[in-house]
């Protein structure tokens, strides 16, 4: 997985783009991993509805798992929750502009 990857949930629509990668890093989206987007997405028998789960992906938000240092960008929001290694990704902090005095 590197810069650039798109990767999608098979799962929910939930879609992301890799930011900082971290190498060796799983990342799921409510336990369904989540799977390169030119690979052919299919239902195969899972059905993890994330109809119940409580914070799901937002749209245009970055996502960051601050022990291995994965940074993602939620393209398409879902409602699944993500998470790297088995860790909750929280939203990543915006940066607060300079003053223009």
């Amino acid at each position: 997985m590197g810069p650039g990857e798109r990767l999608v949930c098979p799962a929910c629509e939930t879609q992301i783009v890799v930011m900082q990668a971290a190498p060796g890093t799983i990342i799921t989206c409510s336990e369904s991993a989540l799977v390169a987007i030119r690979t052919e997405v299919g239902k195969d028998g899972e059905s993890a509805d994330h109809e119940d789960e409580p914070c799901a992906a937002q749209l245009g938000k970055r996502y960051e798992d601050v022990e291995s240092g994965l940074v993602v960008l939620c393209v398409k929001s879902g409602r699944g929750a993500l998470s790297c290694d088995g860790r909750m990704m929280g939203v990543k902090a915006t940066k607060p502009l300079p003053s223009s005095d």
